[in-house]
């Protein structure tokens, strides 16, 4: 027979094990983007052209892809150490949800050939790219819906 209290910290381990995937997964992606800024900015130049959105300059794309990367890695980041537990999952959880729809058109449409989630470093087929992301989106589910299990390393005064 298994303990009640057995059954609690394996769904404790569950959640910090999906917590932390998704963290390394916008780690890894954010600082693979940010190590190239300027293919980056050719990747959401595809983008722009695929969607019409023209008159986007490169300083602007540019600073967009430094932002964009920055972001995916302090998410990631945060995310991995248990701080801001009530915001950061959110954020994770808005991604996913704007991501995942948005890999599923691109693939069902073909407008770019692959998505640069991970920069120039893994090139990633767009039915792949769907795949991920519908992964990445049940582990942000289980952060979100659970961010109160998080075990956490760092007290709120040492952040």
């Amino acid at each position: 027979m298994v303990s009640p209290n057995r059954n609690k910290r394996s769904f404790v381990v569950f959640v910090n094990v999906c917590r932390w995937l998704l963290a390394l997964v916008l780690m890894l992606s954010g600082f693979l983007k940010a190590v190239d800024p300027v293919g980056g900015m050719y990747k959401l130049q595809e983008y722009a052209s695929a969607f019409s959105l023209t008159g986007m300059s490169d300083g602007w794309l540019t600073a967009f892809a430094l932002v964009q990367a920055a972001a995916e890695f302090l998410v990631g980041l945060y995310l991995f150490m248990g701080i801001y537990r009530a915001f950061i999952p959110f954020m994770a959880l808005l991604a996913m949800l704007l991501f995942t729809p948005f890999t599923l058109y691109i693939w069902m449409s073909g407008v770019v050939s692959d998505c640069g989630c991970f920069g120039e470093t893994v090139v990633m087929s767009n039915s792949m790219t769907f795949l991920k992301n519908v992964l990445l989106l049940v582990l942000a589910v289980v952060a979100f819906a659970w961010r109160r299990l998080f075990v956490r390393r760092l007290s709120s005064n040492t952040r």
